[in-house]
């Protein structure tokens, strides 16, 4: 008998969850839902933000909680400061990514404080 773990959900979703949608066109919630919306999905998509009542014709669910049906799959796009719940990444990973964010600008500080042309 197989032991693995079935990730078919994590592959093939049969629903899935966008915490943090917008619907501010540029940010990175709206074109997550965007694109899973309009790019071919055929599962059941839920947005997640209690601000608003539906994005993009699609009812919107003010938290996780409130979502009608199970969920497979999370799609996060808040800081899991906002939803430490939803934070499943470790937090080693988090740490590394704040980390690279201050390296980052540290960079940038730099190439401003020197002149330093694009690299």
């Amino acid at each position: 008998m197989d032991q693995r773990p079935n990730i078919d959900t994590l592959f093939c979703p049969r629903s899935i969850a966008v915490v943090g949608v917008s619907k501010k066109e540029k940010s990175v919630g709206r074109s997550v839902f965007s694109n899973i919306l309009f790019g071919g999905y055929t599962g059941i998509l839920y947005p997640v933000n209690p601000k608003y009542v539906s994005i993009l014709g699609v009812k919107c669910n003010p938290d996780i909680i409130a979502v009608p049906d199970p969920i497979d799959l999370v799609v996060n796009i808040v800081s899991p400061e906002i939803t430490p719940n939803l934070n499943w990444l470790p937090a080693e990973i988090w740490e590394h990514h704040k980390k690279q964010a201050a390296i980052e600008n540290y960079i940038k500080e730099l190439k401003y404080d020197y002149s330093l042309n694009k690299y």
